[in-house]
């Protein structure tokens, strides 16, 4: 469905419009106005044309008959190696993502677009509290889906009131035990079963989508999908909220002269970092990246969103978190770097009127555009940003016998509730975890698909051998299963379009 207006005034469309959350249509005798005063777990679209608007919540609405988007390869191989699309991407040549702080407005002027940085309301509750308000004003009968981790299990002792009945999905066909969601005093968690061969099959991928979908983004779509069909009302997600309760450690208390840094993971455990001058100079190689994962959650060239902070080993250099993927010949890696630098610009300039608590949710549901709507979010609710806007940096993580603690104010929350046990797995883990299980049935098959066709080594960007060379060791496998599942399905989507 698409609604249009024109300088006239009259907005048009097959029903009346109904904003969605943190989107405002606005009128008045001088024109009308389209705005998103903060992230919302339904995009909006627009595109614009001579003195006309047109808008949407569903992207293939504004696409035309017949108009064919051309194929950044730059971009696909950042998808690849998990690196974030523009802000107001849609792959949709005219059209653009409604983001926050972003106004479009018609008059008898014409049409303009402009940047209006919205201000997150001043709150003085709690975190806690925000969030048992939120959650009050939902229907009986909401779900939790219950991973276990830091943001879910905050969410099920924040629903106590309401006794919300907790979902825990559990992924058929990973090796090895998996976590078990802690323990909710009085509460009964019932689980739901996973296939992830069927939610990580690139056969799923048509050829159809306007943008290639990703493996990451499927497992999600699943797991919310088998949660919502044993539910009965709506799911309620912990999605966002560890990312917005997230410090890096320049933000912490380090002690005397900066020496905690030298106990502190992940530089012990690479014993790259002996001496305080070698740590100082890890944080200043970071650079703008540390900004960029703030906000983006992803790193220069690596995945950063799949391990849990000092998992993964330091390196020196820029290199910190891997290799990414292997293969690359000089003109891909020219493309990526020219598609990173173009992105990271265009979000660098995107982020910098907004609040921090407000760019950071942007930029992290940014990633999972069309998802919301299978799931409630209160991470994304006023009041709850709110509260973490009002929490000082130095209040979100501490250092204790040499670890960072992160999301400390969602962990204290749940210790006052007497509740143990909750795993440290983010979500950008367990999609790595899902991805290496997933590939370790698949992997010969795979190699022989690689070997076969691969069209960015058509177009000189990739040599598959070394992919396929990695392929056959389960370890190496496993280190990049995530990046190289990104590569399967994207190769599937160019075979298919």
């Amino acid at each position: 469905m698409v609604w249009s207006v024109d300088a006239g005034g009259a907005v048009t469309g097959p029903e009346q419009w109904q904003n969605p959350p943190g989107v405002r249509l606005s009128t008045s005798p001088d024109g009308i106005e389209l705005s998103r005063h903060s992230p919302g777990p339904q995009p909006v679209y627009y595109r614009l044309g001579r003195g006309r608007l047109e808008w949407s919540t569903e992207l293939a609405g504004l696409r035309r008959a017949g108009e064919a988007s051309a194929v950044d390869y730059g971009a696909l191989l950042a998808l690849v190696h998990g690196l974030p699309e523009p802000p107001d991407f849609t792959g949709v040549p005219g059209v653009q993502r409604l983001t926050a702080g972003t106004a479009v407005r018609v008059d008898a002027a014409g049409v303009s677009v402009s940047s209006r940085p919205p201000v997150i309301p001043q709150s003085r509750q709690s975190l806690e509290a925000a969030v048992r308000e939120v959650l009050n004003e939902l229907p009986d009968g909401f779900t939790i889906a219950y991973s276990g981790g830091v943001a879910s299990t905050f969410l099920a002792v924040c629903s106590a009131a309401q006794q919300a009945k907790l979902v825990h999905a559990v992924l058929d066909g990973l090796p090895g035990t998996q976590p078990v969601p802690p323990n909710i005093p009085g509460r009964h968690t019932e689980r739901v079963t996973i296939d992830l061969v069927t939610a990580l099959a690139p056969h799923q991928v048509t050829g159809e989508e306007i943008t290639p979908p990703l493996p990451e983004a499927a497992l999600r779509r699943h797991v919310a999908a088998a949660i919502a069909a044993v539910s009965d009302g709506p799911v309620v997600s912990g999605s966002v909220l560890e990312s917005l309760l997230t410090a890096n450690l320049p933000d912490l208390p380090l002690g005397l002269a900066g020496r905690r840094l030298l106990t502190c993971e992940p530089f012990h455990l690479s014993g790259q970092l002996p001496r305080l001058r070698d740590a100082r100079d890890f944080l200043v190689a970071l650079g703008e990246g540390v900004e960029r994962r703030q906000v983006a959650a992803v790193p220069d060239g690596g995945e950063a969103e799949s391990q849990p902070v000092g998992i993964a080993p330091v390196r020196s250099g820029t290199d910190l978190y891997g290799d990414g993927l292997p293969g690359l010949t000089e003109d891909g890696r020219e493309a990526l770097r020219s598609a990173r630098l173009g992105a990271s610009a265009v979000w660098r300039k995107h982020l910098e009127g907004l609040p921090a608590a407000l760019g950071r949710a942007d930029a992290e549901f940014a990633s999972h555009d069309g998802e919301g709507s299978l799931q409630f979010l209160p991470a994304l609710d006023d009041r709850v940003l709110g509260a973490i806007a009002a929490i000082p940096p130095r209040r979100l993580a501490g250092i204790k016998h040499g670890l960072v603690r992160n999301q400390l104010p969602l962990q204290k929350a749940i210790e006052r509730h007497g509740v143990r046990g909750v795993h440290g797995q983010s979500a950008g883990f367990r999609a790595r975890l899902a991805a290496a299980g997933y590939l370790h049935q698949v992997r010969e098959k795979v190699a022989i698909d690689l070997a076969r066709e691969c069209p960015l080594a058509d177009l000189g960007l990739l040599d598959p051998e070394p992919v396929i060379r990695l392929l056959d060791d389960g370890q190496l496998t496993a280190d990049r299963a995530l990046t190289i599942l990104r590569l399967v399905w994207i190769n599937q989507w160019l075979l298919t379009r």
